[in-house]
């Protein structure tokens, strides 16, 4: 019980911080990954989903993430011969975990204040993954990053996304790498 009366104070002293300093952010992205290199070999790639949180200090944050890639997440049932090329193919899903650091640079401002405005941003950091389905049973740890365009309205955040993920996976057989190369928009919510 103490340790969770520490921790509402430190969120309380952090988040009370001037607004040029920074703040604590909520953020989610949609958009696909291809999978290429072994990966490929389970399909062309799949929808992903990713929640996560973050700290900003000036033009630094750093990003804490969960998500998942399913290539059955819209399946619509289907009739004919494209079903049976559908179900004979291996499914591969992903459960991804992350953390990056993020550099932001405006790169447009609003005439009538400097909290708005047009961000470049680029971020990176260590991934995560656990693979499902075709490769049950296969972990493993890679690295990501990639280059955003942000349209920052200091509480709210609207953002495209253009990443790639390298991943090592290691299971009962083989081992697999491979690339996850993708596009996303999100939004980010809270103080930045």
């Amino acid at each position: 019980m103490v340790g969770m009366r520490w921790l509402f104070l430190a969120i309380l002293v952090a988040t009370a911080t001037p607004a040029a300093a920074g703040g604590f952010y909520l953020t989610e992205r949609f958009g696909g990954a291809s999978y290429q290199g072994d990966l490929s070999r389970f399909g062309g790639g799949a929808p992903r989903l990713q929640v996560g949180v973050g700290v900003v200090r000036g033009p630094w944050a750093i990003e804490a993430f969960g998500g998942g890639m399913d290539p059955d997440l819209f399946y619509i049932d289907c009739y004919g011969e494209e079903c049976d090329a559908i179900a004979a193919a291996p499914s591969l899903s992903f459960v991804e975990w992350g953390v990056d650091v993020r550099r932001s640079w405006r790169v447009l401002r609003s005439t009538w204040t400097s909290w708005i405005g047009l961000d470049f941003v680029l971020h990176g950091g260590p991934r995560y993954f656990i693979a499902e389905r075709a490769l049950d049973g296969y972990r493993g740890v890679g690295v990501g990053g990639g280059a955003t365009f942000d349209a920052n309205l200091r509480i709210l955040s609207m953002y495209l996304d253009f990443s790639t993920d390298l991943v090592r996976l290691s299971g009962p057989g083989e081992t697999f790498t491979g690339r996850l190369p993708g596009i996303q928009i999100g939004m980010r919510f809270g103080w930045m």
